[in-house]
């Protein structure tokens, strides 16, 4: 519901990250999201941009672990992790974001279905970057809408997100085909017209 996710700004939030290029990862902290990698990019990223915070937004087994992993790399001051948060609140993050990133893996034959936020975040109008597995290629159309990257790939995930904060064109042109990608072909109308 296109409607629900319109833009609306968070004059608390824009404060706290005002000068920081900020990423951003919506999902359960489970191992075949492929969290750790997009923490292994961030160790690149930094050192183009020193300024970048990663919001990790989400809840599960993994969370621990992923912690433990941002303290040993040294990395807690640019990497903030708010656990599950309510729709309305999830909103303004995607609003803030500049980037939004699906770093998705297979393990066992587990990987990422459509990724709902995926589609969520283009509606608010965010960048993403992804990685070509699962359903997430239904959703990103490489160099159209976002861009896609191989798994388990953090450098190439790392030089991507660089290209979209270091070119403000080529993400506003990703975030209005990102829009038009989601009235075209994921509203509920589309979808039950289809159906």
């Amino acid at each position: 519901d296109i409607k629900r996710f319109y833009i609306e700004k968070s004059s608390k939030l824009e404060l706290k990250y005002n000068n920081y290029n900020k990423i951003l990862f919506v999902g359960r902290l489970i191992r075949w999201k492929g969290v750790q990698c997009l923490i292994r990019s961030m160790q690149i990223i930094l050192k183009t941009l020193p300024k970048t915070k990663l919001l990790i937004l989400g809840d599960g087994p993994e969370k621990r672990r992923l912690e433990r992993i941002v303290t040993e790399f040294g990395m807690s001051k640019n990497i903030d992790f708010f656990g599950e948060i309510s729709l309305t609140e999830l909103k303004k993050y995607y609003t803030l974001a500049d980037v939004f990133v699906i770093p998705s893996i297979v393990i066992d034959g587990h990987t990422e279905g459509l990724g709902v936020v995926t589609i969520e975040a283009m509606a608010c109008k965010t960048p993403v970057v992804g990685t070509n597995v699962g359903g997430i290629p239904d959703v990103i159309i490489n160099n159209y809408n976002g861009f896609l990257v191989p798994p388990e790939s953090p450098k190439k995930l790392a030089n991507k997100i660089l290209d979209l904060l270091q070119d403000e064109e080529l993400k506003s042109v990703f975030s209005k085909n990102g829009r038009l990608t989601v009235e075209k072909k994921f509203t509920w109308d589309k979808v039950s017209d289809q159906f």
